[in-house]
């Protein structure tokens, strides 16, 4: 509260959401969050918006919660490029 006072000094309250997504039942958020933590590579396995299924072998960097979804956001090494799995 003190980092956002000092930034925002009109505003008293900080208002926050009880609701939002939950995390998928058929993947284990720990083991993501442990190979964020470790910085190890984690195969996954992604369906595209077209339909078509690729494995990959991704770095994890965050996991985001949004309202409606869950995104891993990671370096994907087939694309050589940081990737965002949206509803794991």
């Amino acid at each position: 509260m003190r980092k956002l006072n000092s930034v925002a000094p009109q505003n008293r309250c900080l208002v926050t959401s009880s609701w939002g997504a939950e995390n998928p039942p058929h993947v284990d958020v720990s083991e993501i969050r442990e190979a964020i933590r470790e910085e190890l590579k984690v195969d996954i396995v992604y369906q595209d918006q077209n339909l078509e299924v690729t494995e990959r072998l991704v770095w994890p960097v965050a996991l985001i919660y949004y309202v409606s979804s869950v995104v891993l956001v990671s370096w994907c090494e087939l694309r050589q490029s940081i990737r965002h799995f949206r509803n794991l």
